[in-house]
């Protein structure tokens, strides 16, 4: 029997480089010949039409820092701004992506990775799945980054098996006209996210839309906004006439309004409002800085769905929490709107995860997540998963729904071979044993 691998048989291998080229026709020899010629006039048309005109649209972005760099240069510079003001020029958002790269994780090999599981079950129930651990977070005005606004958000998310909080009162999108548009896609059930205003007969009204509607597995409540600084920040985009001009006079401002039974304003009436600079009391929308851990309690007393507790940062409000009935909690610096004195959300989490062992309840993270590895980092640290906010607005920003639907595609794929990189195939496999033991 001849031996394939004989030595002088080898070494004859590597002495013929004919081996190692393809065997072409005259033809096509001719062919490729004159083209190595034209190429290289055409690469250089390429290249100066990139440098002058942006790059093909055939090329997209992949990763959530391609999305956000591209979403900004079709966004006015306005809104640009609105979506991406934060306190202290941004000092906060520096350190939030500094404290996720400092977590290094120590990747294993020949593990049999050849099946990996990374879908995410909510509150204990195997019917409320996500495909990734992964929800958009309740940012306010989508329709600054496309047309159809939160629709676009809510389509986008249940096609791919990713959460959506829809955020009630701050959206530019009616839950009517949401839910029509959605029903039709098989996907998770969305949150339900409420601000704790003065008004408290709304927001319970708001709740009661939700339980009625069937389309929401949880209602989240954002805590952590005792101050309208953050508006009075950032209401110069809907003061400048850009904005108007993109808008219909006679749409309304907040939609939802209406469902509460208060009264709803259009773009022209807020206008002319701001014009007259006329002093209009609010039906609904005022911050209530007195409010206490009470008023947990009371939204858990009234409705039938989870409650999640938003913009903890602290051992003992993850305790109290817990303790006034909350299903679980958005560990956040909202985003590092509100302050820039205090930790990242990262920093802080390992500490409530291990105040929090033993009791039923999930522990979401926001504020900074920009990749799969930055999901899988805060998974690590004890998080069921990670909320994306300003992402999800440059996704949109860029190419609309379907923008949005590849970079959530595309964080799958990225949440999945990093787990194969890691050498796990669940989720429930990763914890601090994964975290480099220096970083």
């Amino acid at each position: 029997m001849n031996d394939e691998n004989d030595p002088e048989e080898l070494k004859l291998a590597l002495s013929d480089p004919s081996l190692t080229r393809p065997v072409l026709s005259l033809s096509n020899r001719i062919l490729y010949t004159c083209l190595d010629f034209v190429l290289p006039v055409f690469k250089l048309i390429f290249r100066v039409k990139e440098r002058w005109f942006g790059r093909p649209k055939s090329i997209q972005p992949w990763t959530i820092k391609e999305y956000e760099r591209e979403g900004k240069k079709k966004l006015h510079s306005l809104g640009a701004m609105y979506y991406n003001f934060s306190q202290d020029e941004g000092l906060h958002m520096r350190r939030c992506r500094e404290a996720y790269e400092a977590i290094r994780l120590v990747p294993r090999i020949l593990r049999n990775v050849s099946e990996v599981d990374v879908s995410c079950r909510l509150f204990g129930s195997k019917e409320n799945t996500l495909d990734i651990p992964v929800v958009v977070a309740p940012t306010a005005l989508h329709s600054i980054a496309c047309q159809n606004g939160e629709i676009a958000t809510a389509q986008s998310t249940k096609s791919t098996g990713v959460g959506y909080c829809y955020n009630f009162f701050l959206s530019s999108s009616p839950l009517p006209r949401l839910l029509e548009s959605t029903k039709s896609i098989n996907g998770p059930k969305m949150w339900f996210h409420v601000y704790l205003f003065r008004q408290k007969e709304q927001v319970l009204r708001a709740i009661k839309l939700a339980e009625v509607s069937g389309a929401f597995s949880a209602v989240i409540l954002t805590c952590d906004h005792p101050h309208n600084r953050v508006a009075l920040r950032t209401m110069e985009p809907f003061q400048k006439l850009w904005y108007w001009l993109n808008m219909r006079l006679g749409d309304p401002l907040f939609p939802n309004r209406g469902l509460v039974n208060a009264k709803v304003v259009s773009f022209g009436e807020s206008i002319i409002t701001e014009l007259q600079e006329a002093d209009v009391p609010e039906e609904v929308g005022t911050i209530d800085p007195s409010l206490d851990w009470s008023v947990v309690k009371w939204i858990k007393n009234n409705t039938k769905l989870p409650v999640v507790v938003k913009g903890v940062l602290s051992v003992k409000d993850a305790v109290l929490a817990c303790e006034n009935g909350a299903d679980g909690i958005v560990v956040s610096n909202h985003g590092s709107r509100q302050c820039s004195f205090a930790p990242t959300a990262i920093e802080v989490l390992p500490s409530i995860a291990k105040a929090l062992n033993g009791r039923k309840c999930d522990i979401w993270i926001d504020s900074g997540v920009r990749s799969g590895a930055d999901v899988l980092r805060a998974i690590c640290l004890g998080a069921t998963g990670v909320l994306i906010g300003r992402p999800a607005l440059y996704a949109l920003a860029y190419d609309g729904r379907e923008g949005l639907e590849r970079m959530l595609k595309n964080l799958k794929i990225d949440i999945q071979s990093d787990m194969q990189s890691l050498g796990y195939t669940s989720l429930s496999d990763l914890g601090e044993h994964v975290v480099y033991a220096n970083s």
